[in-house]
C-alpha cells in the first residue's frame, strides 16, 4: 500500500543534518567538559526543534544510532499528527516497522503520535522510539527486564534469550542496559486490562 505524502518521512537538507550534528556533538562535548552550560545549550536546541531531549540522549546517542540519524529525527517533528489518518494506513505503517525499513524512527513516532489503542500499544511503540530497541528485542522483554529509578534514572536490561516463542534475537546477542525516561517508566507502571501479570519466582 501506498502512503499518502503527508504520512511519508519530510526530506532533511544535507545542510540542516551537518548543522544539527555539528550541534549534536558539540552539547556531547559540553557535557564532558563543561556540564554546568551543557543545560543551557539543550534547551535551545530543544526550542530550535521541538522536541524534549535530556542530557543522556547526547550522552549515549552512539550506542544505539548513528550521529546523522540523530540529527535526521530532530530535524523532524517530534509527533506528527495526522488527523485524518485511517485504520489501513496505520496497518501499512506498522507493517514498515516489522520489515526493518530504514525510516523506522520516523514510522514510530507517526505511529506513537496517532495510535489511540491500548496502555500496551502506547507502551510498546514507546519503548521502541525512546531507546531505539529492535522490535524482537522489545517483545522478548520481561517484567523482570524493567527496573524502576526509586530516585534515580530507571532502566531496561535487555537480555539474550532462546526462549521466544518466535524465535527473536537480541542485537548482537550481548546483554545491554538501556536507561529510560521518568515518563515510559510512569507508561509502563500503569495498569491496563488483560496485562500480563508480573513473572512468577522462576521468571526472574
Amino acid at each position: 500500500m501506498e502512503l499518502r505524502p503527508e504520512l511519508l518521512p519530510p526530506p532533511v537538507s544535507r545542510q540542516r543534518l551537518d548543522e544539527l550534528c555539528a550541534e549534536v556533538e558539540r552539547i556531547a562535548d559540553l557535557l564532558e567538559a563543561r556540564p554546568e552550560a551543557a543545560g543551557e545549550a539543550i534547551a535551545a536546541f530543544n526550542a530550535m526543534t521541538g522536541h524534549e531531549y535530556e542530557a543522556r540522549d547526547f550522552a549515549e546517542y552512539d550506542g544505539s544510532r548513528s550521529l546523522e540519524e540523530f540529527a535526521r529525527e530532530a530535524a523532524r517533528p517530534a509527533r506528527p499528527m495526522v488527523a485524518d489518518i485511517t485504520r489501513d494506513e496505520l496497518v501499512e505503517i506498522v507493517r514498515r516497522l516489522l520489515m526493518a525499513d530504514l525510516e523506522n524512527d520516523y514510522y514510530l513516532r507517526l505511529l506513537e503520535a496517532n495510535w489511540s489503542g491500548s496502555v500496551r500499544d502506547r507502551l510498546l511503540f514507546a519503548t521502541l522510539s525512546e531507546t531505539g530497541m529492535r522490535l524482537g528485542e522489545c517483545l522478548s522483554l520481561k517484567h523482570c527486564d524493567w527496573h524502576v529509578g526509586r530516585g534515580r534514572t530507571p532502566f531496561v536490561e535487555v537480555v539474550p534469550r532462546q526462549d521466544h516463542p518466535a524465535g527473536v534475537r537480541v542485537k548482537n546477542g550481548r546483554f545491554r542496559r538501556i536507561y529510560i525516561s521518568d515518563d515510559l517508566e510512569r507508561l509502563h507502571s500503569r495498569p491496563s486490562r488483560g496485562r500480563r501479570q508480573p513473572p512468577a519466582e522462576d521468571d526472574q
